[in-house]
């Protein structure tokens, strides 16, 4: 099945994105989205951002690019450390059995 719609025809993003698996993973913000942008340091609408932000907004920790593991953990580790939530890579994170 093809996830995305080929072109906007007007749709706001979740409208495009034709896989509702898909679809329910992806937020979007309406924003300006050059002081985003700048504020964040982000330097390029090319890439995919995922950032921790602590609970008065300053980012801790950020990840650009595809997805990767080491990424992936050290988003986890910091989003565990500003939360005191647990993730799977601690204590507490409900096991498969």
């Amino acid at each position: 099945m093809k996830n995305y719609a080929s072109s906007s025809n007007g749709l706001g993003t979740e409208e495009r994105i034709l896989s509702k698996e898909v679809r329910s993973h992806v937020w979007t913000a309406y924003t300006d989205k050059k002081g985003f942008m700048q504020a964040c340091g982000l330097p390029s609408t090319n890439d995919v951002y995922a950032l921790d932000l602590d609970r008065v907004g300053k980012i801790v920790a950020m990840e650009s690019g595809g997805y990767s593991q080491a990424g992936a953990k050290r988003l986890l580790r910091t989003f565990s450390l500003i939360t005191s939530l647990p993730t799977p890579l601690t204590e507490g994170w409900p096991s498969a059995s």
